[in-house]
C-alpha cells in the first residue's frame, strides 16, 4: 500500500516542495529532515538542504530511503537522490530544474528530469511542471543472466495556490504516459519473471496524481488539510489519500511540520504519521 501511494505522493510533494522554495527571495538556506511511518512497518527517512547561493539562486540536494515489506515478507529497501536548482533572475516567473534518482541496483531504477515554471503574482502563484522519467526494469537473475527493459514516461502537471489574509489554497497534478504498457507487468507470468520485489516497487508508478491543501497561517503555527487521489499505472486501482497537517515556528530558526494521514484504496486503508524539522540559516 504504501508503495503503491503515499511513497510515490511523497516524490511528488518534494518535487513541488522545490517550486515553493522560489516565493521567496532572501538570501537563506535550510536543513530538513524528515521521517515518517505506517502502521504496517513501512518507513521512510529524508534529509535536504537548501543553500541559498545568492538572492535569486537556491541550491537543493537531498537524499533518502524508505524500508517496508513486500507482499511476501521480504525486506524492500529503496533510494532517492535529488539535485535541484531554483532561480528568480526572471522573476516575477521563478524557474526550477532538478535530477531525482529512485529505486534499487539491479531490480527498478527512476531517473528523472524536471523543468519548473512559476508565475507569481501578489494573491496567487500559477506554475506549470514537467517530467521525463527513464525506467529501468530487471528481470531475476536465470542461466542466460539477468536481463533490463527500459521504458519512457513524460509528465505534465499543473500548480496553482491562491492567497487570502492567512489563508492559502493549494491545487496541484501530474499525468505521466508510458511508452509501454505497464498493466502487462501485472500478470503472474511478469511477476515469475521479474521477481516479487520489482512488481512492488513497480506498484509505485502512477498514471496521474491530483490534489489540494488548504492551510491557515496563525503567527507561530500554520494548520492545514490535505487530500490526494492517484491511479496505478499497474493495475489502474485508485488510492485516496487524506491528512491533517501542523506546523510550528517556534523561533526563526527552527521549524517543525507534523502530519497524520490515511491512505485507502478498494481492498485496504492504511494510517501513517510523519515529522519533519526545519534549521533556517
Amino acid at each position: 500500500m504504501l508503495l503503491r501511494c503515499y511513497v510515490r505522493s511523497l516524490l511528488l510533494a518534494a518535487t513541488l516542495f522545490l517550486m515553493s522554495l522560489t516565493v521567496s527571495a532572501e538570501p537563506a538556506s535550510s536543513l530538513w529532515l524528515s521521517y515518517s511511518q505506517d502502521e504496517e512497518g513501512a518507513k521512510s527517512t529524508g534529509l535536504s538542504l537548501q543553500l541559498g547561493l545568492s538572492e535569486d539562486d537556491t541550491l537543493q540536494i537531498g537524499g533518502g530511503w524508505s524500508d517496508s515489506d513486500s507482499f511476501n515478507d521480504e525486506r524492500l529497501l529503496t533510494h532517492r537522490y535529488l539535485l535541484g536548482y531554483n532561480t528568480l533572475r526572471l522573476a516575477p516567473v521563478a524557474l526550477n530544474v532538478f535530477y531525482e534518482y529512485w529505486g534499487k541496483a539491479d531490480e527498478l531504477v527512476i531517473h528523472t528530469g524536471g523543468l519548473g515554471v512559476l508565475y507569481m503574482a501578489e494573491d496567487y502563484t500559477a506554475g506549470l511542471n514537467l517530467e521525463y522519467r527513464d525506467i529501468t526494469l530487471y528481470t531475476r537473475t536465470f542461466n542466460v543472466g539477468q536481463q533490463q527493459a527500459s521504458i519512457d514516461s513524460p509528465g505534465i502537471g499543473p500548480d496553482v495556490e491562491l492567497y487570502a489574509g492567512n489563508w492559502q489554497w493549494r491545487v496541484h497534478g501530474m499525468w505521466y504516459d508510458y511508452s509501454e504498457d505497464i498493466t502487462q507487468l501485472n500478470t503472474l507470468r511478469a511477476i515469475f519473471l521479474i521477481g516479487i520485489k520489482t512488481y512492488d516497487r513497480a506498484s509505485a508508478l502512477n498514471n496521474w496524481l491530483a490534489g489540494t491543501t488548504l492551510r491557515y497561517r496563525f503567527e507561530h503555527y500554520t494548520v492545514g488539510i490535505s487530500y490526494l487521489r492517484s491511479q496505478s499505472a499497474l493495475d489502474r486501482m485508485e488510492s485516496d489519500s487524506y491528512s491533517l497537517i501542523t506546523e510550528f515556528r517556534p523561533g526563526k530558526q527552527w521549524t517543525l511540520e507534523l502530519e497524520l494521514g490515511q491512505v485507502a484504496d478498494d481492498d485496504s486503508e492504511t494510517a501513517y504519521g510523519s515529522v519533519g524539522i526545519g534549521l533556517h540559516f
